[in-house]
């Protein structure tokens, strides 16, 4: 029997939220769906309470593997996908009850390769919502029409996209299995190579944040992954025979970006020498080709690449954030004042 569309969900200790995700999917609108749960080596009581749902629900398949993260486990729950469509959601999070039948129709509506929706953010500190509508243009599109924005029009999660299975298949397309960042690629990479793309402008979504539980509140630093994934990309795309023009300039934009705001909300990361050496041995070539491809007005890629050693770097980081004025330098200047700061931020 055919399905319609096939929703992937990897689960790792997230029995606080799951059944308010659980009930999200099994009550949505559109009926002729599977969700396939894949649990990610749960210590909590996350298994048990996805049995208890799939006796009552035989649309719900549960796969169990050892921790392997998340990337693995939608790449696994791929592989037992029968849908049309593919679409993923993470356990902590939500969907509107209306937002399958609204993403299914409108990829069938334009013959979609993927469909964008927006997204609602979540404070878990607070409880919070703000709304973030998806503003691109109307019918559809491709990464050509997208011009050097290609890979900043967008938010890099695996959650705000449905995906035409056969488009998947074709182009080979798996996630990494990487701790973070790990939806850099297979975003990035499938937007590059769509053809036919369309979206559902309001929200649809719940994306709670603020968890400190997540692997985003983890400590783990997170640039070590992010060159692993874009390294990845670029690698796939020039053989691909497409790093060039638009996709390349959005890739260069792109990477700067995600340096300098991943440095600029760890600045003890960012003053730090083990983040320093790391990335001035693959920024270039690994990264960005040259230094003329990095984005002029993003300091910190900028500093890593013009400094002869960690001091100097130290010196440039910090003269670039001071002409800005910003928070940034005035949380840098009082990290270099006081070293042990550093040391003691940096070892926790």
């Amino acid at each position: 029997m055919s399905v319609d569309v096939s929703v992937v969900v990897p689960v790792y200790n997230t029995s606080h939220f799951l059944r308010e995700c659980v009930d999200s999917l099994i009550n949505q609108t559109l009926k002729n769906v599977e969700f396939i749960f894949v649990d990610d080596g749960s210590t909590d009581n996350s298994v048990e309470i996805l049995k208890q749902y799939q006796k009552k629900d035989d649309r719900i398949t549960i796969l169990q593997q050892e921790n392997l993260h998340a990337g693995t486990a939608r790449n696994n729950g791929m592989k037992l996908a029968k849908g049309k469509y593919i679409i993923f959601l993470d356990s902590d999070d939500y969907f509107d009850l209306t937002l399958l039948e609204k993403a299914f129709c409108c990829a069938e509506k334009n013959s979609a390769e993927i469909v964008f929706f927006g997204h609602y953010k979540q404070s878990l500190q607070s409880g919070a919502i703000r709304k973030y509508p998806f503003r691109m243009r109307k019918g559809v599109f491709s990464a050509k029409s997208l011009g050097d924005k290609v890979f900043t029009s967008f938010h890099c999660v695996p959650w705000n996209k449905l995906y035409l299975r056969s488009f998947i298949d074709k182009n080979r397309l798996e996630y990494q299995t990487l701790l973070k960042h790990n939806d850099v690629y297979f975003a990035f990479l499938s937007v590059a190579l769509a053809e036919r793309i369309a979206c559902v402008g309001e929200p649809l979504v719940y994306y709670r944040f603020n968890n400190p539980e997540s692997l985003q509140g983890q400590k783990t630093p997170a640039y070590p992954y992010l060159t692993e994934a874009f390294s990845a990309l670029k690698e796939s795309l020039r053989e691909l025979g497409i790093f060039k023009g638009n996709i390349r300039e959005g890739y260069n934009r792109t990477l700067s970006s995600s340096i300098e705001k991943r440095c600029r909300n760890k600045p003890e990361v960012m003053l730090s020498k083990e983040f320093y050496t790391a990335m001035k041995q693959n920024l270039i070539p690994r990264l960005f080709d040259s230094p003329e491809d990095i984005n002029s007005k993003k300091a910190i890629p900028r500093a890593i690449c013009e400094s002869t050693d960690f001091d100097n770097y130290l010196i440039l980081v910090t003269e670039e954030l001071s002409r800005n004025n910003s928070k940034d330098y005035i949380i840098g200047h009082a990290l270099l004042r006081f070293p042990r700061f550093i040391k003691r931020m940096i070892r926790h």
